[in-house]
């Protein structure tokens, strides 16, 4: 009977955060994105009361951090793409693309879209605390475990600029079947607006199918520039 109860026991401990079950389902991810390595991505960002949506779409290479991004932001797209290293940008209208170290691009929260997708799943590979599971669901009728927990504003990239005063950052996740993620979503504030961003990837395995460096004439350009380009992006 003693053997029983301890059984039960540690299989309620099982289910809590911390145990086998949840926290496991994290620790598996990053194994699955090294496998795939690839994948198609969607941002989303919403700026509470105001109403205003900005989306970008890309593709991203978790191994080399390689990608490719458009962002639509108030009828402008403004295309980036990197090799993990320089990030080249071209907005609409112009017919050379600016080229900067990615550590020194000012482009917001949205980053180059690569190295924000990179920089989620990083989260994963450090083991994060106080993790939760918010039961089943689905994303675009794919089937997922929904998860949820903080991380710290310091290992949040360029998402550190919505993290509250606290330094803690809400961070969810949806892991499908092959434990690769499906969806991020990041909630904080931007000047006083409330802020969600919803990160999607799918398509895992595929080519990025993009030309970087890419072709056509490229231009050496100085952070603030990019930063009057980005501003919108970013809230400013």
């Amino acid at each position: 009977m003693a053997m029983i109860v301890m059984g039960l026991f540690v299989a309620l401990l099982a289910t809590r955060d911390g145990g086998g079950s949840t926290a496991a389902r994290l620790v598996d991810v990053p194994v699955a994105v090294d496998e795939h390595g690839r994948a198609q991505l969607s941002m989303t960002m919403l700026l509470g009361a105001t109403g205003l949506t900005v989306n970008g779409n890309g593709a991203v290479d978790f191994t080399t951090g390689a990608g490719w991004f458009a962002l639509e932001l108030l009828g402008q797209r403004i295309e980036t793409r990197t090799d993990g290293r320089t990030l080249f940008v071209r907005p609409d209208g112009e017919t050379q693309w600016m080229a900067t170290h990615l550590d020194d691009a000012e482009t917001g929260a949205f980053g180059s879209g690569s190295d924000s997708a990179i920089t989620l799943v990083e989260l994963l590979r450090t083991r994060p605390r106080g993790v939760e599971d918010l039961g089943a669901d689905e994303v675009d009728g794919v089937a997922a475990r929904h998860l949820r927990f903080t991380a710290d504003s310091a290992s949040v990239g360029r998402f550190a600029e919505i993290a509250p005063d606290s330094g803690r950052l809400p961070v969810e996740v949806w892991i499908d079947e092959r434990d690769l993620p499906i969806r991020f979503r990041l909630a904080g504030a931007i000047q006083g607006f409330e802020v969600s961003i919803t990160v999607d990837l799918r398509g895992w395995g595929e080519e990025l199918d993009v030309q970087v460096p890419p072709e056509g004439e490229i231009r050496d350009v100085e952070p603030e520039e990019l930063e009057r380009i980005f501003g919108a992006a970013a809230g400013g």
